[in-house]
C-alpha cells in the first residue's frame, strides 16, 4: 500500500469505531440519565460528524474511477457536511451561548450548509465550463468550504471551552482552545497551493493528529455530560414551594434534596415561573415553554435563573454569577428542542401556599399590560383547577 492507502485505511477504522463507541455512549446515557425520555442529539451529531471521515476514507479509495476534478469536489462536500453536523451538535451542547441555543440557528445553518454546497458546484461547473488549470481549480472548490469551516471552529471551540470550564474542567476548557487553533491551522493548505506542496505527504499525518485531538474532545465533551448528567439532582429530589408576596417580592422555596434555597422574584419573573409550573402540572409529559413565543425572548427566561442564582450564591458561597446561573439551570430546567425549555420537577413535588391565591389581585396589578393581566388571571385558575382536580388542600405552612 502507498502512504495515500495507507493514511485513508486509518481514518476508516478510526473514525468508524470513534463513531459507533460515541454514538453508544449517548444512547447509554440517554437511558440510563435520571430524565427519561430526554431529547439531546448533541452526542448523535458529533458521532455523525465522525462517520463522515469515514466516508471521506471510502472515497478515496475511488480516485482512479473519477475525474481529478470530481474526486476533489466530493471531498469538498463531504467536508461541508461535516462542518453541518458539527454547527447542529452545538445547539445541543448544556454550556453552549444562549443564541446559539435559539430556534433559528438551526435553519440558518442549514441554509448556509446549503449555499456553501451549491457554490461549490457552481465552481465545479465553471472550472469545468471554461477549462481552469487543475490546480487553480483544486484551490478554488475548496474556498466555499473552508470558509463554512473558519467559523465552525470557532464556534465549536466555544461550545467545547464552555462546556468544559462551567463544569469545572478549566485546564481542559484552555487545551481545548489550543487543540482548535492546530485544526484551524490545518485547513490552510486546501487553499494554499504552495503550502499545500511544501507539506507534501506530512499534510495527511496533521489533518489526521488534528482529527485525533478533535476526537479527544468529543469523548472528553461526552464523559463530562455523563458524569453531570448522573451527578445532578433527580427530579424526584428537587421540591418548589410557591409562596405569597413579602413586601415588593414574591418569595419561592427551591429544595435540593436536603438543601433549602429561597429565591425573591420581581412580580414579572414569578409570573413567567408560574407560566413554567402551570405548563408541567398541566402536561406533565410535554409542559414545554418556547421563551420565543411564551416570555418574549431568553432575556425574560435568565431573569428567573438569576433570582435563584442569588439564592445558590449565597447557601453555597459562590462569586461568579454566570456560573450560578448555569449551575440553576442545569438543575432545576430542562432544554429541549431550541428554545424551549421546561422544570424537571416533578408535579407531585410543587407546593402552592394559600398565601400565593390570597395575594394573586397583588400580582394582577403589577402587571403593565393587559395580556400580561390576563395570563397571570389563567395561570391562577389552570393552578387551582390542577390542585381541585388532584385533590389537594393548600397547606398553610412554609417549605420549612
Amino acid at each position: 500500500m502507498n502512504v495515500n492507502a495507507n493514511y485513508y485505511l486509518g481514518l476508516i477504522v478510526i473514525s468508524v469505531f470513534s463513531a459507533l463507541a460515541l454514538f453508544s455512549i449517548w444512547r447509554h446515557i440517554l437511558r440510563h440519565g435520571p430524565i427519561k425520555g430526554k431529547k439531546d442529539y448533541g452526542l448523535a451529531y458529533l458521532a455523525g460528524a465522525m462517520g463522515v471521515w469515514a466516508v471521506v476514507g471510502v472515497w478515496s479509495f475511488m480516485e482512479s474511477s473519477v475525474s481529478p476534478l470530481l474526486f476533489e469536489v466530493g471531498f469538498s462536500l463531504l467536508s461541508t457536511i461535516n462542518s453541518l453536523l458539527y454547527l447542529l451538535a452545538i445547539q445541543h451542547f448544556d454550556y453552549s451561548p444562549d443564541r446559539i441555543r435559539q430556534r433559528w440557528w438551526q435553519p440558518i445553518v442549514l441554509s448556509i450548509a446549503g449555499l456553501v454546497a451549491a457554490s461549490t458546484l457552481m465552481l465545479f461547473w465553471y472550472s469545468n465550463m471554461y477549462h481552469i488549470a487543475l490546480d487553480e481549480a483544486k484551490n478554488l472548490l475548496w474556498w466555499p468550504d473552508v470558509l463554512f469551516s473558519l467559523p465552525t471552529i470557532f464556534a465549536l471551540g466555544i461550545g467545547f471551552w464552555r462546556s468544559f470550564y462551567y463544569r469545572g474542567y478549566k485546564l481542559l476548557a484552555w487545551l481545548s482552545s489550543f487543540a482548535m487553533v492546530i485544526i484551524l491551522l490545518v485547513q490552510l493548505p486546501e487553499v494554499s497551493a504552495w503550502l499545500k506542496g511544501s507539506l507534501g505527504d506530512s499534510e495527511k499525518w496533521l489533518t489526521l493528529t488534528s482529527y485525533g485531538l478533535l476526537m479527544m474532545l468529543c469523548f472528553a465533551l461526552a464523559t463530562s455530560w455523563g458524569v453531570e448528567e448522573f451527578s445532578l439532582p433527580h427530579p424526584m429530589h428537587l421540591r418548589l414551594f410557591f409562596e405569597g408576596k413579602e413586601k415588593y417580592s414574591w418569595v419561592v422555596h427551591l429544595k435540593i434534596r436536603d438543601q433549602r434555597y429561597t429565591a425573591f422574584l420581581s412580580p414579572m419573573n414569578f409570573k413567567n415561573l408560574l407560566l413554567f409550573a402551570a405548563r408541567r402540572i398541566t402536561s406533565p409529559e410535554n409542559g414545554w415553554v418556547h421563551l420565543d413565543e411564551d416570555l418574549n425572548g431568553y432575556n425574560y427566561f435568565r431573569r428567573i435563573l438569576l433570582d435563584f442564582s442569588k439564592a445558590w450564591q449565597e447557601v453555597n458561597q459562590a462569586d461568579e454569577d454566570n456560573e450560578s446561573v448555569q449551575a440553576i439551570r442545569r438543575i432545576l430546567f430542562e432544554y429541549g428542542n431550541p428554545g424551549q425549555y421546561r422544570l424537571k420537577i416533578e408535579p407531585s413535588n410543587m407546593n402552592f401556599e394559600e398565601a400565593l391565591f390570597e395575594h394573586r389581585e397583588d400580582l394582577v396589578k403589577a402587571m403593565q399590560r393587559n395580556t400580561e393581566k390576563k395570563q397571570a388571571e389563567a395561570l391562577f385558575n389552570k393552578i387551582r383547577e390542577w390542585l381541585d382536580a388532584k385533590g389537594k388542600t393548600l397547606p398553610p405552612t412554609s417549605a420549612t
